[in-house]
């Protein structure tokens, strides 16, 4: 510029990379912050999600228990079906059948201490506490 006009008074030159650099910082800086707070709102939600299943799982821990048996179950029919004469590994009539004899069983299981409990003497039950 002096070389033009050596009268032109001139304070902070700068290249134009220079002044494009300084003009970008503020917004660099911004996208930053913005960067790090999704990052940890990301975090904050993939917990809360990990939190919500893992309680949900605890609390069917046991439902998850019978499911995989009865997964199981199913599986081992195809191994079984070869042991099977006449009989498909999911007939229905032989899962009846087997439902049938649990709950026969449980019903026995319960009404045997429950008919003995009804021929208990209440006085001497009370007694005895």
């Amino acid at each position: 510029m002096w070389s033009v006009n050596p009268n032109l008074p001139l304070a902070s030159v700068e290249t134009l990379g220079e002044i494009y650099a300084k003009s970008m910082a503020q917004t660099s800086f911004a996208l930053v912050i913005l960067g790090l707070a999704s990052g940890v709102t990301l975090l904050l939600g993939v917990v809360g999600i990990y939190g919500v299943i893992a309680y949900v799982v605890a609390q069917r821990r046991r439902e998850v228990g019978i499911r995989m048996a009865l997964g199981a179950a199913a599986g081992m029919s195809r191994l079984l079906g070869s042991l099977l004469f006449n009989v498909s590994p999911l007939d229905p009539v032989t899962f009846a059948g087997g439902l049938a004899a649990l709950a026969a069983a449980a019903l026995f299981a319960t009404w045997v201490p429950a008919r003995q409990a009804t021929k208990l003497d209440p006085a001497v039950a009370l007694r005895g506490e």
